[in-house]
């Protein structure tokens, strides 16, 4: 199935673990608590819930779709929707992959303007953080594959610093539960989504992967784990903070770890925002790759020249977009596309996959 990518360039089955969660814990869960609380106040949880059981059917999806279509999604898609069509969807897929690493990159430097250097000059940083980024894409999928395992692993002492606030923690608050709407929880589960997008690149390294029908065992507990840890850093949040707390804070996350004190640090937050740097890279790295990769297999040309076309263009819209206007137009863009591919384009891709799809195991040439 995957005999058209050299066993070089493919990964272990196990290495999906890393590639969805490390996709899965970038930004959002910095301020998701700020974004659920209006609408379910501490029955966030519920909606947490119910966004990762979506999850896991769409990942099921996907790889039912993939599977049946011989692990191409460009020919997958030719023969659900024709060349030009198939080919203008894969194009305005691969379009808002370089959205969201634009939305990621651009939130990362408004968190360091507000909490590290409101003074910071955008063009410098800007410069470096992409240059690192394009050098790590232009490496290959499996270069990307090692930096996201390494972001996985090395912030992970981090998990263990946001139960520092617990000491100061009150539960009584988080009862009664199930007080909130079931329109109310559904609303605030597909404002969630977003976080949980780490598995749409599936489609574009399923062929990079050995064995692949072996690793939908791994993006599921992936799914598991990033719920896991939304779930915890939820309760944690909700036992700090009032409601009202929430919803006047923009990063609560952030904003709890400023009460960790340690003899050799006064300001604990500012080495998260450091590491954070670290915990994006995967997000950004593969929507990059995800969307180089598939317009270099429409037009045939090398993805280097593409990867560092699509570099110019983020870095030129990161000096350029600063107004939050125009950020909440693409954030809003963002979350609609995203909708759209999780409810619409997904389950219509498997649902072709298993009328027009190959029907077997196939090895492309």
């Amino acid at each position: 199935m995957t005999s058209h990518i050299k066993k070089q360039f493919r990964v272990s089955p196990f290495f999906v673990l890393f590639l969805v969660h490390g996709a899965q814990t970038g930004i959002f869960i910095l301020n998701f608590q700020h974004s659920l609380v209006p609408y379910v106040g501490y029955d966030a949880w519920l909606s947490l819930l119910l966004a990762a059981g979506l999850s896991h059917i769409i990942i099921a999806l996907i790889y039912v779709a993939m599977k049946r279509s011989g692990g191409s999604i460009d020919r997958l898609h030719d023969r659900i929707f024709g060349r030009v069509l198939g080919r203008a969807l894969l194009m305005l897929l691969s379009i808002g992959y370089f959205v969201g690493a634009f939305l990621i990159l651009r939130t990362y430097i408004q968190i360091i303007q507000t909490w590290v250097f409101p003074d910071m000059i955008i063009w410098l940083f800007a410069l470096v953080l992409l240059l690192l980024v394009g050098y790590i894409v232009a490496g290959g999928f499996r270069v990307v594959t090692g930096i996201t395992v390494y972001s996985v692993f090395i912030p992970s002492f981090l998990l263990f610093v946001v139960f520092f606030p617990m000491q100061y923690a009150q539960y009584s608050p988080l009862l009664p539960v199930f007080t909130s709407s079931v329109t109310n929880i559904w609303q605030a589960a597909l404002g969630m989504m977003p976080a949980f997008f780490g598995y749409l690149f599936i489609i574009f390294y399923y062929p990079f992967i050995n064995e692949p029908e072996k690793s939908q065992k791994w993006a599921h507990l992936a799914n598991l784990i990033s719920f896991a840890l939304y779930v915890v850093t939820a309760f944690v949040s909700f036992s700090f903070f009032s409601p009202n707390q929430l919803m006047d804070h923009i990063w609560p996350t952030l904003s709890l770890l400023q009460v960790v004190t340690l003899p050799f640090v006064e300001r604990f937050e500012i080495i998260t925002i450091a590491f954070w740097l670290l915990i994006l890279l995967p997000y950004t790295c593969l929507a990059i790759w995800a969307g180089t990769k598939m317009l270099k297999r429409l037009t045939g040309a090398r993805q280097r020249t593409y990867v560092w076309i699509v570099i110019a263009g983020i870095y030129i819209s990161l000096l350029l977009i600063t107004q939050p206007e125009k950020l909440n137009m693409f954030a809003d863009f963002y979350r609609a596309y995203g909708v759209v591919v999780l409810f619409i384009y997904v389950p219509v891709l498997a649902l072709g996959a298993l009328f027009k799809g190959e029907g077997r195991k196939r090895n492309e040439t």
